[in-house]
């Protein structure tokens, strides 16, 4: 009995190191990545002051759903002259890759730098819609990562510019 007993401790250490050397090796292959698992949507604003009443509406937002990610992108905006609410849903695909660096810009004082990421957003089909401003947004890339003060970044391509262009930051 005393043989079985340290056996299955032996077994247990043995899977605990097995598990932490796959943890340093992921950390060595995607220094820059983030784990998002668990059930807990992930709510996103744009970064930095003067953002500016047409894009302080902008809300993008990740959820776990069945077997995977949806990611929700929102953009309310409403004047005297000018009233819209547009919002899709597209079905996402979380990964992490070969590190990429990419340039992102926040508003106002937001420094505009380079960020290395790992963290990969794609957006596959759309599941819902209402509007035109994220109507084709199917096969953009979003990036997570953290911050220099460790807050959890979205990177998103500009809506002013197309599922191509700038990345602007948005922070939790």
């Amino acid at each position: 009995m005393h043989t079985q007993s340290s056996s299955v401790i032996e077994e247990s250490s043995q899977q605990s190191s097995n598990d932490e050397q796959l943890k340093k090796h992921a950390q060595s292959d995607f220094p820059y990545g983030v784990d998002i698992t668990g059930d807990q949507e992930l709510i996103f604003i744009p970064r930095g002051n003067n953002v500016g009443s047409l894009h302080s509406g902008i809300i993008i937002s990740i959820i776990p759903m069945d077997n995977g990610y949806s990611v929700k992108l929102v953009r309310s905006y409403h004047d005297a002259t000018i009233d819209f609410n547009d919002s899709s849903t597209y079905r996402a695909e979380i990964k992490n890759s070969t590190t990429e660096r990419i340039f992102v810009q926040g508003y106002g004082s937001t420094p505009k730098r380079d960020a290395n990421v790992n963290t990969e957003i794609s957006l596959g089909r759309q599941l819902s819609n209402s509007g035109k401003t994220f109507s084709d947004w199917e096969g953009a890339k979003l990036y997570l990562f953290y911050d220099s003060k460790g807050t959890l970044s979205l990177s998103v391509p500009d809506v002013d510019v197309g599922k191509e262009g700038q990345y602007i930051e948005y922070q939790q």
